[in-house]
């Protein structure tokens, strides 16, 4: 069986530097796509820190950044579909 399907990969990084004389608490929250069609897949492909993916596409990240501390949040994630299907929304 062969099956002809598009793939395209997204990938972000979040720089996230604390420029304060203190120790700050951060929550970070980002959303994937999420699609209505089942033909669209999405698919969290790579993620760091690893977290676990919540409902709706939803990462979420919480952690203390110290003064002048920097710290890399990189996630990225694979959209799938037929190639005949155009996908909407996704455009940067």
């Amino acid at each position: 069986m062969i099956v002809n399907q598009r793939r395209t990969t997204y990938a972000y990084r979040v720089l996230i530097t604390n420029l304060l004389n203190q120790e700050t608490n951060l929550k970070i929250t980002e959303q994937l796509p999420v699609s209505r069609n089942e033909q669209i897949k999405i698919r969290l492909t790579r993620i760091q820190p690893q977290i676990q993916l919540g409902e709706m596409g939803i990462l979420e990240w919480e952690f203390s950044v110290l003064p002048q501390e920097r710290r890399e949040i990189y996630y990225q994630f694979t959209l799938e579909h037929p190639p005949e299907l155009t996908v909407i929304g996704l455009e940067i």
